[in-house]
């Protein structure tokens, strides 16, 4: 078929610049954090694939629709019947694998996806297109061309909002995925691949359903084969939550100051160990009023002796140094019978050392700057013994009241 005739006969041509417009408003509404993440923000931005999807197994199904009133896939040919639905759904495929390979780059700001994200849009956009020819083959395009749309959306939706959890995960949308600490699960990436392989092998052969006198066999294949599938992802995703992460296996990149050991994602990585030397000199404000704190910060961290911590390196002197309080505040023991209860008690201390690394620091929560200001008006040896006392408290369930936490 001449170009010419396919760009005037074929809707996918005229109707992918609405598409691509449609993916283009729907990335406005996605947000882009401050740390860039090649993985997360690729599968972010192919999140168009819920619309662009059933879009393309709709063009599909009107195309072999036409194939369908004109009788060209009931009778023998000279050419192989797939090839001749190929030919037809072919461009609907390749423009709108075309719009979601162009919406992932520009979210991501990287022309090179992941190879986990190429293969889940390709095998996600050709399912589409091989399911909807088949029904544009076997029924009547006022049903098949709704059917793909309506049907084909709910699949690509719904599943991200019901129980349980194993039925998220057969589409290949990993919608929620991917934080910068956080990779595609495997068994996940495969169960939704393997469940859109197997729907592209059912309409393969329900295409060979069209005009066989044991249609009803085929069928019965063409069934079993998608459940099949289904069945194998459920049984080795059970065990997976609601969402399709695991924890990153990359290695963390180091960078050390003064006795101190910052790690973080190669992302975010401190180079020039600006992060590394604000945080020795916190450490070292900290020891002088009394209060030790621990030399090693990483992003992701399982020993009690690390602190969970990062930041993107060129965040302002200010934020580092409050997110760097807020870190090592959550690291400190708190009661272990009722540490909802306890909780409270680390503010002033959070507002205190704060204030010790050296940024001029209020809280709205009630009572607290005044009892940090009260703390503060005594000696620094009170002042010590004070952080001790209640420190003490706070991890051992004894008395934090009003009364308890004066200086």
């Amino acid at each position: 078929m001449q170009i010419l005739t396919r760009l005037r006969i074929q809707p996918a041509f005229w109707i992918s610049p609405i598409l691509a417009i449609i993916s283009a408003y729907y990335l406005t509404l996605v947000p882009v954090g401050p740390i860039r993440y090649r993985l997360g923000d690729w599968i972010d931005g192919t999140e168009v694939l819920m619309f662009l999807a059933p879009a393309a197994g709709a063009l599909a199904a009107y195309e072999c629709g036409r194939l369908r009133d004109s009788h060209l896939v009931e009778y023998p040919g000279v050419r192989y019947r797939i090839s001749v639905i190929g030919n037809v759904i072919g461009p609907a495929t390749i423009l709108v694998s075309i719009i979601a390979y162009g919406a992932g780059a520009f979210h991501s700001g990287s022309l090179l996806p992941p190879w986990e994200v190429a293969v889940g849009v390709i095998s996600t956009v050709g399912c589409f297109a091989l399911i909807g020819g088949a029904f544009g083959c076997l029924a009547r395009r006022a049903i098949s061309v709704p059917l793909m749309l309506v049907v084909g959306y709910l699949w690509m939706v719904m599943p991200g909002a019901v129980q349980p959890y194993w039925i998220r995960n057969l589409n290949g949308s990993w919608i929620g995925c991917c934080g910068i600490e956080s990779e595609l699960s495997a068994t996940v990436f495969w169960a939704g691949t393997i469940q859109n392989l197997a729907i592209a092998l059912a309409a393969l052969v329900l295409i060979t359903t069209v005009g066989n006198q044991r249609r009803a066999i085929w069928i019965s294949i063409a069934i079993i084969i998608p459940l099949a599938a289904a069945f194998i992802g459920a049984a080795s995703t059970s065990d997976v939550g609601p969402t399709a992460d695991v924890e990153r296996s990359t290695p963390l990149v180091c960078s050390s100051s003064d006795e101190v050991t910052y790690c973080t994602w190669p992302e975010i990585s401190d180079d020039d160990g600006n992060v590394a030397a604000i945080i020795a000199s916190v450490r070292t404000d900290w020891k002088r009023a009394g209060f030790d704190s621990p030399g090693t910060y990483r992003a992701i961290t399982t020993s009690p002796s690390e602190v969970v911590f990062m930041i993107i390196p060129d965040a302002p002197d200010i934020d580092i140094r409050q997110s760097l309080t807020n870190a090592v505040v959550n690291h400190l023991p708190v009661c272990a019978e009722n540490p909802s209860g306890y909780a409270p008690a680390l503010d002033p201390i959070e507002l205190w050392l704060l204030r010790r690394s050296g940024v001029n620091a209020n809280t709205d929560v009630p009572g607290v700057t005044e009892l940090v200001q009260r703390i503060e008006q005594k000696s620094p040896a009170k002042q010590a013994a004070w952080l001790d006392r209640t420190l003490n408290a706070i991890a051992n369930c004894g008395d934090v009241s009003p009364e308890a936490m004066e200086p």
